[in-house]
């Protein structure tokens, strides 16, 4: 009989330390997942973290729909900012929102039919707050 409450006993000790060992696989697994979620919210949230760049534009870059053009993308992709044509015959442009959005509003410049960059000189300058939308300085 104790040879049999032993071995009752040791299979239910193993068990016992089976449980233990899969609920602590379990919360492992779970904390990766956590750590995980949260290293991929870090990415997005600074994905989608609002930045402004201040832009100076040579090239073919007036009388050939640049302006217009940048509104436009700026309008679909949801920025803010300005742009001016300049005496000299550059154009400035000043575009906040996130990166990606913004770096979408230089592709769609440099596919414009008749714009023609030459030299693009950038800086990232402080956020204006209450902006609210895309405009054309000077008309």
């Amino acid at each position: 009989m104790t040879t049999v409450l032993a071995a009752l006993l040791s299979a239910a000790v193993i068990a016992l330390l089976m449980a233990v060992l899969l609920i602590q696989n379990g919360k492992l697994e779970k904390e990766k997942r956590t750590r995980r979620q949260v290293s991929e919210a870090d990415e997005k949230m600074r994905k989608d973290r609002l930045i402004r760049k201040h832009f100076v534009f040579s090239g073919m870059v007036q009388g050939v729909g640049f302006r217009y053009r940048a509104r436009h993308a700026a309008e679909l992709l949801d920025v803010t900012g300005w742009v001016e044509n300049m005496p000299d015959g550059t154009v400035e442009m000043e575009v906040q929102g996130r990166p990606g959005d913004i770096e979408g509003v230089l592709r769609a410049l440099e596919e414009g039919r008749w714009i023609r960059i030459e030299h693009l000189e950038s800086r990232i300058v402080p956020i204006e707050e209450d902006e609210r939308r895309f405009y054309v300085k000077g008309y």
